[in-house]
């Protein structure tokens, strides 16, 4: 069984406690909190939002000496991957 990832989600806040839990090793290699913000965004069918990489490092190191950048892709909607003109047809 590969790794476990969980989602809290709240429509109010969390508490000082639950934010420090969440921060701490080994907690914040799979535990995420979301609150209204994020909520909103979603509901207003946004996910692409820079705030969906806030865990994500800029870099990692693998070994001393060694690391890597971590690349970030530009998270777009679908409809700039796929415009409705082409889906329907219409290309042009």
């Amino acid at each position: 069984m590969g790794p476990v990832c969980t989602l809290l989600v709240t429509n109010t806040g969390f508490t000082r406690d639950a934010l420090w839990l969440a921060s701490q090793d080994p907690h914040k290699a799979f535990l995420r909190l979301r609150g209204f913000d994020d909520l909103k965004r979603w509901i207003a069918d946004n996910f692409w939002s820079p705030e969906e990489w806030r865990e994500i490092p800029d870099r990692v190191v693998l070994a001393p000496g060694v690391s890597i950048d971590i690349p970030k892709a530009k998270l777009a909607t679908s409809l700039e991957i796929w415009p409705m003109a082409i889906l329907r047809g219409k290309q042009g």
